[in-house]
């Protein structure tokens, strides 16, 4: 799921998260992308927001295990459509 963070609030989470950690992330919103938001990172409706009521706390990564990569696989036949596309 894709997550945004307001400008007000992302110098302290950028200060708190880092590239390649987990988290358990708590105090936030989720919500429908409007019809008009295009070129959406993730082929889903909703997205996470980060609100200043939100809190992060690191994961040791010895305790969970998240894959690097994700794969979203289509049929060759909806390749041309797909590309054409700019909403995912």
């Amino acid at each position: 799921m894709h997550a945004t963070v307001p400008g007000s609030i992302s110098e302290r989470l950028d200060r708190a998260l880092n590239t390649g950690s987990i988290y358990v992330i708590k105090n936030f919103q989720v919500k429908e992308y409007a019809t008009k938001d295009n070129f959406r990172p993730v082929d889903m409706d909703r997205k996470i927001v980060f609100t200043s009521e939100t809190r992060v706390k690191e994961v040791p990564e010895t305790e969970v295990f998240i894959p690097n990569h994700m794969f979203d696989l289509h049929e060759y036949a909806e390749l041309q459509k797909r590309a054409a596309q700019v909403m995912y």
